[in-house]
């Protein structure tokens, strides 16, 4: 039962940074316009113009990608039409 817990923490944490992220894209779309930026815990915890070179950066702080809120923040306002 604790794992099961465990993932749905997780999850939870996970849509809430998703959540932050969405609130406040107009914000990051001034101070990090064409980066990608890496959200945890409803902040920035890093950014890069390179998806590469930020997966370094969350490498060497020990963070799983898999776990964080990760987003390109396009300068504009850009929507999928499917």
């Amino acid at each position: 039962m604790g794992v099961v817990m465990n993932e749905l923490q997780s999850l939870l944490e996970f849509e809430k940074d998703n959540r932050w992220l969405h609130l406040n894209m107009s914000k990051l779309r001034r101070e990090h316009a064409d980066e990608f930026v890496a959200i945890k815990n409803e902040k920035i915890i890093d950014c890069s113009k390179d998806i590469n070179d930020l997966f370094k950066k969350l490498e060497k702080r020990k963070e799983k990608p898999n776990e964080i809120v990760i987003e390109f923040v396009s300068k504009e306002n850009l929507r999928l039409l499917l």
